[in-house]
């Protein structure tokens, strides 16, 4: 009793609701109709470059017309069948006959930008290549099916005759005249560097070839990599990406509810929640940054890899997350020794919207315009990012000064539709 006394002397007593308050300003406009204006024609713009879009000098350039998302997920071989689906379903891997026409014969950034659609036979298999081996001149006598199909060595394109000779499908590059031990990366197996190995019949093909042009290959290919990758973790857990959403969704509207009954407790169950999460992970990262450190695990052994979780094994790794978590943890426990009032008149706050709530429980639902929105606003993104991304025809080809602009403004676009999803976000918290 002395405690609600002393709040009543401080704030003054609570007003009563009134159902016949109809608020201080009587004429209530939207706020931010500029902001609201200025998204809408970005929408708009969006749609036309996405949907309507075409260039004077191509004839119906269309990016849902002449894109393929499947450019983008899946490998394809020589033919232009994708691997890992229909009838390759099994083979999700492209084998290169000649994985340094990639590197030599091309431009590196070239042959990125065209999906590493090199000028040498490609075959989808179901694993990459795991030794060294070479085609032997006392087998060009020997047919393909003596060869390749009985020494399960079978990374012919298909259709190959068994009865053909070794030396013919070499000269037609039916089947490859080498295979080196591969590693699958993006989908295409490209060869294992630091692999001690001799080609007699290739005698400039080295140890030291290979890893240049790979390396090469891989850092022209790194700001690609995360594309693809995205949108295949997309592709392949869309569903389990709802699941989440949707769950999220509900103990957020759980959240809400119990906001409204125990403000107070909640509060302080979530402070303490993640205070102690946050203490559990610097001692968990703690604990893996020893233990690597005393293997003298670093990340100068592992060098570069496009394997993200392979810097889990390094001892660097774990030390930036205590570090990161550690601060965190510190700025967190100064907020609430220096700010321990006003979490108590947030609380107090917080009960009082509480009952504002349980008299216009439509505000409850709400989120659920926000939530819905964002979802399509994202999901448009997407789509329409990839049917850009896997267009058939080049960017660049035959287009003069207003349509390279075209495409820039369009590049420019779709990488600040994310953030502009993010600021309707905020734009939608700020109306309420």
């Amino acid at each position: 009793m002395g405690g609600k006394q002393d709040e009543d002397k401080a704030y003054g007593k609570p007003a009563k609701y009134d159902p016949s308050f109809r608020g201080p300003i009587k004429n209530r406009s939207c706020t931010d109709v500029i902001c609201c204006v200025i998204f809408l024609l970005f929408i708009l713009g969006y749609i036309v470059v996405g949907i309507v879009g075409e260039f004077p000098s191509v004839q119906r350039w269309n990016a849902w017309v002449y894109g393929d998302p499947r450019q983008v997920l899946y490998p394809r071989n020589s033919t232009g069948a994708y691997c890992g689906m229909g009838q390759n379903k099994d083979k999700p891997y492209v084998l290169y006959f000649n994985i340094f026409s990639c590197i030599v014969a091309n431009n590196i950034i070239t042959v990125a930008q065209k999906g590493l659609q090199c000028p040498t036979p490609q075959v989808c298999v179901s694993s990459c290549p795991e030794a060294v081996w070479t085609v032997e001149k006392d087998q060009f006598s020997l047919t393909v099916g003596e060869v390749f199909y009985k020494e399960k060595k079978n990374f012919c394109l298909p259709g190959v005759p068994g009865n053909m000779t070794v030396l013919q499908s070499l000269q037609q590059e039916f089947c490859p005249s080498f295979l080196l031990p591969s590693t699958p990366a993006l989908g295409r197996c490209f060869p294992l560097p630091n692999t001690n190995f001799t080609l007699p019949e290739f005698p400039w093909i080295t140890n030291t070839t290979i890893t240049q042009g790979i390396s090469g290959l891989l850092d022209s290919l790194n700001a690609r990599d995360i594309t693809v990758k995205i949108f295949e973790d997309f592709a392949q857990s869309w569903y389990w990406i709802l699941v989440a959403l949707g769950v999220a969704l509900i103990l957020s509207l759980l959240f809400i509810l119990l906001l409204r009954l125990v403000a107070g407790p909640l509060v302080l169950v979530l402070i303490i929640g993640v205070l102690g999460v946050l203490a559990y992970g610097i001692y968990h990262c703690w604990e893996e940054y020893r233990v690597l450190r005393d293997k003298g695990a670093s990340i100068s052994q592992l060098g570069f890899t496009t394997n993200l979780s392979a810097y889990q094994s390094v001892q660097e790794t774990w030390l930036a997350a205590v570090i990161v978590l550690a601060v965190l943890e510190g700025i967190l426990l100064l907020l609430l020794i220096f700010l321990r009032q006003r979490i108590r008149i947030a609380i107090a706050l917080l009960k009082e919207a509480s009952k504002a709530v349980g008299q216009m429980m439509s505000t409850m639902f709400y989120p659920l315009v926000t939530f819905v929105l964002l979802v399509i606003c994202i999901a448009y993104w997407a789509m329409t990012a990839l049917y850009p991304l896997s267009t058939v025809k080049p960017w660049g080809a035959g287009l003069r000064g207003k349509e390279v602009l075209a495409h820039i403004l369009s590049e420019s676009i779709w990488q600040m539709y994310p953030f502009l999803c993010a600021a309707t976000a905020l734009w939608l918290d700020s109306t309420e």
